[in-house]
């Protein structure tokens, strides 16, 4: 638990200092006047209350808050308006959930994301496990789309599905039929590509449309050299089995998350990996033979720091699972073998630090901390490797 913690306030001290770019994006304040400023691009998953900008590349940072500025975009990509408007902030966790069907409103003061801007507009607003969407209704006011999660019984529920009436009762077309609107599902996908159809629909240009994202996806094949070490001990006796070379292959999924830059990321990598050794001496002069062989299937994040359009550093956070295959430690006294161990190791921390090139190659420095290889009460093992992985992108 220590390893882990330490590994835990490394990666946050080192995400704390990362830097994420201004961008060219414009401010409008309380009096409507536009300011063109550069905007600190954080790609919000949640919606921002403040932002940081400057006036240009070597004036100092400011921040101005959402009681300061009524709207704010970055050039082709985000816009955000300023909206006094009633929110349902209704949990769907089940210890949390409500009984009651009708959405349980509170005005509020927030930054609403642009999702489709023209005739039929389109807004989201994201607070972790939060998610809203509203639409500028005829009189030119922002109401939020209904949709509620309720319990009508233990372990029974509902659902309030009022804003597909919201839409067929706001946006009527010739070509947008009822059966359209009653299959759209409350997803900012679904909802961004029925309200582009009204538009169109109505002859109307969009003024804005925010930029489509979506999980990219790498497939790394990935060889490995690896340099691993073992200590055994009992009551009696220890040995030191010493640092070992040997190389492994690994194929490693990577799911691109589409936030903040596309920065983080979820991995997989399943790989080989094999430890043998024989003839080693125990303190008493009996021997000490290890076979170790096994699948590690590590999860985890990436988190990537920009240096350039093609370079940047990475560093991974992962707990590995580990599948043994007809492993075994032997401890021996001549040709007597009297203890003939199965090996059942235990799941462990993985931390890497890593260089990408291109989003075509990587190589990466892993250290892996210390796994137990028995579940025997008498005998302590403590395996380690530090890997140098080398990965090339084939998909």
């Amino acid at each position: 638990m220590k390893e882990l913690k330490l590994i835990l306030v490394f990666l946050l001290s080192i995400t704390i200092q990362a830097q994420i770019r201004f961008e060219q994006g414009y401010l409008i304040d309380n009096n409507n006047q536009k300011q063109v400023v550069l905007i600190k691009n954080v790609d919000w998953l949640n919606n921002p209350k403040s932002i940081e900008y400057k006036n240009n590349e070597t004036s100092k940072v400011e921040i101005t808050t959402i009681n300061q500025i009524k709207e704010f975009g970055i050039d082709n990509q985000s816009k955000y308006v300023r909206a006094d408007i009633k929110i349902d902030r209704s949990s769907e966790d089940l210890d949390k959930i409500s009984s009651n069907e009708e959405p349980d409103f509170k005005k509020e003061k927030l930054f609403l994301k642009v999702l489709i801007e023209g005739d039929a507009s389109l807004y989201g607003y994201n607070d972790y496990n939060l998610k809203r969407f509203f639409y500028k209704n005829n009189t030119g006011d922002i109401e939020q789309l209904v949709y509620k999660k309720y319990e009508v019984s233990t372990n029974q529920f509902a659902y309030n599905r009022t804003f597909r009436g919201q839409i067929a009762q706001n946006f009527k077309c010739e070509s947008i039929s009822n059966d359209r609107i009653k299959k759209v599902n409350y997803r900012e996908s679904e909802l961004t590509k029925l309200f582009t159809e009204i538009n169109k629909c109505k002859g109307s240009d969009l003024t804005f449309s925010k930029e489509s994202k979506k999980v990219d996806f790498n497939l790394w094949l990935r060889p490995r050299l690896n340099n691993s070490k073992l200590n055994i001990s009992t009551d009696t006796e220890s040995a030191k089995l010493g640092n070992k070379t040997g190389f492994g292959l690994g194929i490693e999924a990577e799911f691109i998350l589409p936030f903040n830059k596309k920065k983080w990321s979820l991995i997989v990598e399943p790989s080989y990996q094999g430890y043998k050794v024989k003839g080693t001496k125990l303190t008493s002069g009996d021997i000490v033979d290890v076979d170790y062989k096994n699948i590690e299937i590590p999860f985890g994040v990436r988190h990537y720091f920009f240096l350039n359009q093609d370079s940047k550093l990475f560093i991974n956070l992962q707990y590995m699972v580990n599948l043994n295959l007809d492993s075994s430690i032997q401890f021996k006294r001549g040709e007597y073998t009297y203890w003939d161990y199965k090996i059942n190791s235990r799941g462990n921390v993985a931390t890497g630090i890593g260089y990408n090139f291109k989003d075509k190659f990587n190589v990466e420095v892993r250290y892996l901390t210390d796994r137990k290889l028995l579940d025997e009460l008498n005998v302590n093992t403590k395996y380690s490797t530090i890997s140098f992985v080398l990965g090339y992108n084939i998909f």
